[in-house]
């Protein structure tokens, strides 16, 4: 893959600046969900206006600090304290301190292709996204964005789940 097709994030998410936070809101467990997540006794789910809810009873739920607003539609955690999520305007958030608080990893509005779901695989980290947006590959440690726009490397992604 060519130098020119990775890019770090804070080079490639300069809308990070017009994000506009998830407004927190009584109601966020009574709106659209798209992804739950159990890590360790808590639940996690992730939905519409940047909702990130949380509950170890499933009864009573937390809204943690999101700083974006879009449909969320995916989570997923490395360990209890590291854990990311992902959604429209190629959202990636990154927490942690348990889920908590988020913070933007990645955030492109501009580009109009959500991210849809992904996968961690030892030290990396699958999404694929709609429109043609492949998928994008990165370390759990080191925020590093791939785009990947060619089938060729998608496979070579792909090859990650067979070691």
């Amino acid at each position: 893959m060519s130098a020119s097709s990775f890019a770090a994030a804070s080079t490639i998410s300069n809308e990070i600046n017009d994000a506009i936070p998830a407004f927190k809101s009584k109601l966020s467990a009574k709106s659209l969900l798209t992804d739950i997540e159990l890590v360790g006794d808590t639940m996690f789910a992730v939905g519409e206006r940047g909702h990130i809810i949380y509950s170890s009873d499933g009864d009573t739920w937390l809204q943690a600090d999101v700083p974006v607003n879009v449909l969320l539609t995916a989570i997923k955690f490395v360990d209890s304290q590291v854990g990311f999520a992902i959604g429209h305007d190629q959202t990636l958030l990154k927490t942690e301190n348990g889920g908590k608080a988020w913070q933007i990893v990645n955030y492109q509005p501009s580009s109009d292709k959500p991210f849809l779901n992904l996968d961690i695989q030892g030290e990396n980290i699958v999404i694929v996204g709609a429109y043609g947006l492949f998928g994008v590959q990165m370390t759990v440690g080191k925020p590093r964005i791939a785009l990947i726009k060619k089938r060729y490397y998608w496979k070579k992604i792909v090859n990650i789940y067979k070691k």
